[in-house]
């Protein structure tokens, strides 16, 4: 990471207008959204989290949540979002407390504590307040959407999959029409 930050701190430029090459100068601020170099240092800031957050998983007081014990998942990434899953307990969500407050010292990058939430799932009110005070999130309740998509305890119901299937459609039936000659 320190030789990608290197490269990018120590580069100069100067501008030519009319055949006329002006004076040098330095960046002022970080990567702008568009530069073509933001997306890889993006999914490479990404790995190292899921590096941070794997290292995190073999601590002995980590406990993985039960349905992700087998696969010893502790956490999903698409994009800029992340779940993470683990048992409840505020010594395990210390550990990721931990993990997240590392990231920026490397990265820059932060969690956005207005948009952090924490779902529990099976435990009682005293542990929950202990949980939130660990971890500084705020409570979030299942069902919930996720990317448009319904997340729920349990599997999707009917009227659920039913909204989502009707998005599906409508999106492959536009792609269709638009893409796919009366011919063809």
């Amino acid at each position: 990471m320190q030789l990608i930050m290197v490269c990018l701190t120590l580069v100069t430029y100067n501008i030519h207008i009319n055949g006329q090459k002006g004076d040098l100068f330095n960046r002022g601020k970080g990567l702008e959204q568009g530069n073509a170099l933001f997306p890889l240092l993006f999914v490479l800031s990404m790995e190292y989290f899921s590096r941070l957050l794997k290292a995190a998983s073999f601590q002995l007081k980590f406990k993985f949540y039960p349905y992700c014990k087998g696969l010893q998942l502790n956490h999903l990434i698409f994009a800029n979002d992340v779940l993470i899953f683990n048992k409840v307990h505020p010594l395990i969500l210390g550990i990721i407390r931990h993990t997240l407050q590392a990231f920026p010292s490397c990265t820059g990058l932060r969690v956005s504590q207005l948009k952090s939430h924490i779902v529990f799932g099976g435990c009682n009110d005293h542990l929950k307040a202990e949980c939130i005070r660990v971890i500084g999130f705020k409570e979030a309740s299942l069902p919930m959407r996720y990317l448009g998509i319904p997340i729920s305890a349990s599997g999707l119901t009917k009227i659920e999959c039913r909204t989502l299937v009707a998005k599906i459609t409508g999106k492959v039936k536009l792609w269709s029409s638009r893409n796919i000659s009366f011919a063809g």
